[in-house]
């Protein structure tokens, strides 16, 4: 990227950190944490800095204007020692990371734009990848808290500001987790992605039921039920929210009620329920990136800051909101600037960005609306004009 270009991009961000810098959410052990960045123009990154009040914290973000921000998930002794053995780990939130190119339904829509003579390599996923990412992340957080025991006012999920989700579980103060190393992360990431899922259990033994004195009567297996322990209640509450999409609530109740009436509502609509069954233990295992996961001194995009490659905020949202979470310009803390003339430095195919379709051509000027023209720009495949 240009020096004129990295110039205006860091002034925009500058402009947008000494107005947002006290909006910044740390957690509230920060000077225990330690924080990264990387600056625009530079391709390493400022580490094992600390801050031990939130005042020196705010100026150092808007005098460096960085292009990304990080702390650490990690607590230390020492976050401002050189050496990562000597800082002298204490524990860590537990970190996972959605990102909508990785995920197996999005993978082949992901556009890749790489021009070897521009140095560029860059990609784009389309809008329709977000709710894909969205519902992995719903269905983490329902594991979360049903299925783990995690409490809601532990667990955060913010847009990361590019392509998917981050979700934190706040570990201070619960052991077991916050001093748990890779090895037991690891386990709970089988669990999480439902590795080696054995589809046989699902369906609960039959039922046996005596009627008035009469002889026992065997009623044929149940499908699970949303207060089943374990991924049968997960397989059961995922059915329940794809019926919701499929306008089939009625048939859903077969995994809310009572054995006898579950039974009642099976033999009903047994080929229904069956349907939904199948495609929930599809939709079992949760898409999270592992090694963010594994690695216990990993570094977290600090929410409202901005995403270096996109311009766009680490939004937290409302886990209730992610169904209907859409990116567009609207969440650009740049949308009410005028239109940026850019230069394209490669040619592209028609890519989506926040909502609207571009196709570029190298060389060519072109003029567009602020967050897009700042979003390709921070992508590098364009330039200020």
């Amino acid at each position: 990227m240009d020096a004129r270009s990295v110039a205006y991009l860091r002034k925009l961000f500058r402009n947008y950190y000494e107005r947002n810098a006290s909006r910044l959410l740390l957690p509230p052990d920060y000077p225990a944490r330690e924080f990264a960045a990387q600056l625009w123009g530079a391709k390493g990154y400022v580490r094992h800095v600390s801050f031990q009040s939130r005042e020196r914290f705010e100026a150092w973000v808007v005098e460096k204007a960085p292009r990304h921000l990080y702390y650490s998930s990690a607590v230390y002794r020492y976050p401002a020692a050189q050496d990562m053995d000597e800082k002298g780990w204490m524990g860590a939130d537990l970190i996972f990371d959605i990102d909508a190119d990785h995920l197996p339904r999005c993978e082949g829509k992901v556009v890749e734009v790489e021009d070897k003579e521009a140095g560029v390599k860059a990609s784009f996923a389309p809008s329709e990848c977000i709710p894909v990412a969205a519902w992995e992340a719903v269905k983490l957080l329902d594991v979360l808290v049903y299925e783990l025991g995690f409490e809601k006012n532990r667990i955060r999920v913010e847009f990361s500001g590019h392509r998917g989700f981050h979700v934190t579980v706040e570990c201070r103060g619960l052991d077991e987790c916050f001093e748990s190393g890779s090895e037991v992360r690891r386990e709970l990431l089988n669990y999480i992605r439902a590795e080696a899922l054995d589809e046989t259990l699902v369906f609960a033994p039959p039922v046996e039921h005596q009627q008035r004195g009469r002889r026992r009567i065997r009623i044929f297996q149940l499908p699970p039920r949303v207060e089943d322990p374990g991924v049968r209640g997960r397989v059961a509450r995922i059915a329940v929210r794809i019926a919701a999409r499929k306008g089939i609530g009625g048939v859903a109740r077969v995994f809310t009620s009572k054995p006898l009436e579950a039974a009642r509502l099976y033999t009903r609509h047994r080929e229904d329920v069956d349907a939904l069954v199948q495609e929930a233990l599809e939709e079992a295992r949760v898409e999270v990136d592992p090694q963010v996961t594994l690695d216990v001194k990993r570094l977290v995009r600090i929410p409202y800051s901005l995403h270096g490659k996109t311009g766009l905020p680490v939004l937290p949202l409302v886990p209730e909101k992610l169904d209907s979470f859409q990116v567009d310009a609207s969440i650009s803390p740049f949308a009410r600037l005028e239109y940026v003339r850019i230069r394209a430095l490669v040619d592209t195919p028609r890519v989506e960005v926040l909502g609207d379709i571009v196709k570029l051509k190298k060389g060519e000027v072109y003029k567009l609306p602020a967050p897009i023209a700042i979003y390709l720009m921070a992508k590098e495949v364009a330039v200020l004009g």
